[in-house]
């Protein structure tokens, strides 16, 4: 017949009590988030007439790519 020590009995069975215990809270948190985030509802569809795009002058963010690039250029120059 085996014969177990005790202590690594008790041991092995708190380590099993533990996993178990995260397993079975791990559950709950899932149950508990699933049911405080109900399921979405199909989006409302709204029809907006939209008029038609018009011609936008400007040269928009050029200015700033150009400056942006010819400070970085300039940099490079002067440090080598």
């Amino acid at each position: 017949m085996l014969k177990l020590n005790s202590r690594i009995v008790v041991k092995e069975a708190a380590a099993m009590a533990t996993i178990l215990t995260m397993v079975l809270t791990a559950c709950i948190a899932a149950l508990v988030t699933r049911l405080m985030m109900p399921t979405p509802k199909p989006p409302t569809v709204i029809y907006i007439q939209a008029e038609p795009q018009q011609e936008q002058g400007g040269i928009g963010c050029l200015p700033i790519v150009v400056v942006t690039l010819g400070s970085v250029l300039l940099i490079r120059i002067l440090a080598g």
